[in-house]
């Protein structure tokens, strides 16, 4: 933004925030001389926006983001998290523009902090696996049931998050990460659930290809927040980036789970051609990955919910599994493309899907899977045939 400005105007607008700034940082402090006694954030917060744009506009980055800290903790102080959220919104922003490197010093310019304080931080399950299909008629209960059962699989699988529906803290993420969270604490002590899980989505979209990690964490974060809030009418876009994320890093389990727990929202909300979608695209994730019988109980799970149980997309899915049965490439590749509905996936997984099978699959291993869940529950079946090891997966 500096280059808009001549050099003696960004040195008057530089000059201008430094004694902005030093005004401000005397406002939080008390003093006998001015018969202040406690710290004068009212006075201090606006001195505080406006060296922080004046900053900001200079291409100060470092010392924009200084100055949003402080005006960020002024808030806060004031009882105003709305606003403190805003400011925390921009400085993960600018670190961004940064680079969002992890622990970026703040220069100070020389000054001492009187203030002494910096911006707080807020805070599988399976079926019985005979015959094709479940009864129909499983309720309307059922997908609530069908997320709790391969959730916990996928919960398990991440144990490096906390539980619970709010924001996990933010130890070990990047700058950009931890100000985002730091907006959506900010957001939900304003009693804002729908913007914070909207900040934390838009975060972990923006950080999927510079840090995937963080990225992650922040996907789970916003679908917790939307759910916990129940605000589950605005997560649909924010379940089906979380889930074409874990498809892209080849996260399986965790992927499934997320499209089942989305599932359990439309049925919430009432979305059932978004809901019979996820579960079939939780049967192609499973299939891509070459494990057939967790692609079977997802789809006996799936099956417990009438609106799927009597789908298109629950008949696309049991055509899908006779053709894997027959462990014939041209077959399967039929299956697919003579029913659009795979095509009509979410982007990811439609990929997945017209391209199977995956090259990694061992097909007769799968089809004798299937065989047994599906036709013959005798065991022995299974130790018949190829020899022993382990699945493959990408």
């Amino acid at each position: 933004m500096s280059l808009s400005f001549s050099k003696d105007k960004l040195a008057s607008m530089e000059k201008e925030a430094k004694e902005l700034l030093k005004k401000a940082k005397g406002l939080t402090a008390p003093s006998l001389l001015e018969l202040r006694f406690k710290p004068d954030w009212e006075s201090a917060a606006p001195l505080l926006d406006r060296a922080a744009l004046l900053y900001k506009q200079c291409g100060n980055l470092v010392k924009a983001i200084e100055c949003y800290e402080r005006a960020a903790h002024a808030q806060e102080r004031l009882q105003s998290p709305w606003h403190a959220a805003k400011h925390y919104e921009v400085i993960a922003e600018l670190s961004r523009q940064r680079g969002g490197a992890r622990g970026a010093d703040i220069a100070d310019d020389g000054d001492d902090d009187v203030t002494g304080e910096g911006a707080e931080e807020g805070g599988e399950g399976g079926g019985d696996g005979k015959g094709k299909k479940k009864k129909k008629g499983g309720g309307s209960s059922g997908a609530a049931a069908v997320a709790k059962a391969v959730g916990r699989a996928a919960v398990a699988a991440r144990g490096d998050r906390g539980g619970g529906g709010g924001v996990v803290g933010g130890e070990g993420l990047c700058d950009t990460a931890r100000y985002f969270k730091m907006a959506a604490d900010q957001y939900l002590e304003a009693g804002k659930a729908t913007a914070a899980g909207e900040v934390l989505a838009r975060a972990a979209r923006s950080l999927e290809e510079s840090a995937p990690g963080d990225a992650l964490r922040l996907h789970f974060d916003a679908l917790d927040v939307y759910e916990s809030g129940e605000r589950e009418a605005y997560a649909t876009d924010a379940f089906r980036a979380a889930a074409a994320f874990l498809v892209k890093q080849g996260r399986w389990e965790e992927a499934v789970g997320v499209l089942m727990r989305f599932g359990a929202v439309c049925e919430k909300v009432g979305i059932r051609h978004s809901q019979c979608k996820a579960y079939l695209g939780a049967v192609v994730v499973w299939l891509w990955a070459g494990d057939a019988e967790r692609a079977w109980h997802t789809f006996q799970d799936a099956m417990a919910v009438e609106a799927f149980a009597s789908s298109e997309e629950a008949f696309a899915a049991d055509a899908l599994f006779e053709a894997f049965r027959t462990a014939d490439v041209a077959t399967i590749t039929a299956a697919v493309s003579s029913r659009s509905h795979f095509k009509q996936l979410d982007h990811q997984i439609a990929r997945l899907a017209t391209r199977l099978p995956a090259p990694h699959a061992r097909l007769r291993r799968m089809a004798r899977k299937l065989n047994r869940l599906m036709v013959d529950p005798d065991p022995e079946e299974e130790e018949d045939g190829e020899g022993g090891g382990e699945e493959e997966l990408l």
